[in-house]
């Protein structure tokens, strides 16, 4: 910190020329705190007429200290919903909000209380000299792009881990697991305190919303817990299997759920119900069973066995899960048994589950589908137009599709960088949401020159 209060005089000039988190004057507009934020825990989130994305898509090996593509930045939108576009549907107002990259497989953008929560690449090396980004940093900067702070750094390689953020009550949590280790970290305080909730983890889930209004907020039973399964320690009952367990956050007090032969994996925590996987000791059959969070005992299983492909949908009135049975795809309710086959689905990708609306690509053809009454409606697709066939990484808030596509430059260089397309127009167009990095613009046709 004395190092660089001595350059301050030297690099005053060159910061405040750049609307980024380089000075401390920030951007000069930013959203307001009462509007809601959408699509916490993407590669894309938006509150009020702003929109923070991570400006393309990258490996951590690829990463360093300055980034663009892969980036943080953020664009203002017209009415909340028109972007800035040149003659070529590049996007023209991006500003970039930090340079690390947080676009990559272990990354993920949060907006709590005027903060922005990311992940990214350590770029410390050990004492062999190795840079170690196979383990993650986790930052906060505000939303006008000042006050950037390393909160946490994990205990670990990262490769085989996830990570999510919740809040409780006034309490923002990052809860980081390694592969092996669970760890909660206070992100809000003025400073950020650790916790290790168990170690031996296998798996684990925690509640998730993609929506939160600082005005109209509560926590709920099931964003208060973090389940996981953890391997048995010495002095516990049981020749096989493992145990799933759970632990309010803030705590360390353990609650086990099932310490019995048999072996567990949570699978997601979804409404007010979380979803286990359980492998019987006995048969090699694997079920999935959920349990109510308020209420423990009150336990459901799905009589489809060692089925593949689970979507859980998020509704509260049915206790319904999609599984892809063998190449058919059926829904199954567990309150009443109730299985019905989803016929549109066969032969098709699915690329995002919003409630009980299924989305998908088929023969390069978006649509989707409500499970529960089996209505379906094509997005985007016909004779003339299809979604290309490298979008990938779809991430869709319920108007605009979000995806990720890949772009030739001059040298025959690959560079994915995201692209967005608003479903309220009437013909599709597909709008590069970012900005090239120096050298990444492709070559365009004759007919775009034009």
């Amino acid at each position: 910190m004395k190092r660089i209060a001595l350059l301050f005089v030297f690099v005053f000039m060159a910061c405040s020329l750049v609307l980024t988190g380089c000075g401390q004057k920030g951007f000069k507009e930013n959203p307001n705190g009462n509007d809601t934020v959408i699509g916490n825990g993407g590669l894309v989130v938006q509150q009020g007429q702003f929109v923070y994305f991570a400006n393309g898509y990258d490996t951590y090996e690829n990463a360093s200290k300055d980034m663009t593509k892969g980036a943080l930045y953020r664009a203002k939108l017209d009415n909340q919903y028109y972007a800035s576009l040149d003659e070529n549907n590049y996007l023209t107002n991006a500003e970039k909000v930090s340079s690390r990259l947080v676009g990559y497989a272990m990354g993920g953008i949060y907006l709590f209380d005027g903060y922005i929560y990311y992940a990214t690449p350590n770029m410390e090396k050990d004492k062999e000299g190795n840079t170690l980004k196979n383990y993650i940093d986790f930052y906060r900067v505000k939303l006008d792009g000042t006050d950037e702070k390393r909160l946490y750094t994990s205990n670990g390689s990262m490769e085989e881990g996830d990570w999510g953020m919740v809040k409780v009550d006034q309490t923002v949590y990052f809860v980081v697991y390694n592969g092996d280790s669970l760890v909660s970290v206070v992100a809000n305080g003025k400073k950020a305190t650790t916790n290790t909730i168990a170690t031996g983890v296998t798996s684990f889930a925690m509640a998730h919303h993609d929506t939160y209004s600082a005005s109209n907020y509560q926590t709920t039973d099931a964003e208060r817990y973090v389940w996981y399964t953890r391997s048995l320690k010495e002095d516990e009952q049981g020749q096989s299997g493992n145990v799933l367990a759970r632990c309010a956050l803030g705590t360390t007090n353990e609650q086990t759920i099932k310490n019995d032969t048999n072996t567990y994996s949570v699978v997601d925590i979804v409404s007010d119900k979380v979803y286990v996987n359980v492998t019987s000791s006995t048969l090699g059959t694997t079920k999935l069973v959920s349990y109510q969070v308020s209420n423990i005992s009150d336990e459901s299983m799905f009589s489809l066995q060692n089925a593949t492909d689970t979507y859980i949908l998020d509704n509260m009135n049915m206790n319904a899960v999609v599984f892809n049975n063998n190449g058919v795809f059926e829904m199954y309710a567990a309150n009443n048994g109730y299985v019905k086959t989803i016929s549109v689905l066969s032969g098709a990708t699915v690329v995002d589950v919003l409630g009980a609306t299924i989305y998908y690509v088929k023969e390069g053809v978006l649509s989707c589908v409500d499970v529960l009454t089996l209505n379906n409606k094509t997005i985007c697709g016909d004779s003339e137009v299809s979604m290309p066939d490298d979008a990938t990484l779809y991430d869709i808030d319920g108007r605009n599709i979000y995806f990720v596509r890949t772009y030739t430059n001059e040298s025959s260089e690959e560079n994915q960088y995201l692209n967005r397309w608003d479903m309220q127009k009437s013909s599709p167009v597909f709008e590069m949401f970012g900005t090239f990095a120096d050298g990444d613009a492709p070559v365009l046709t004759e007919e775009e020159e034009e």
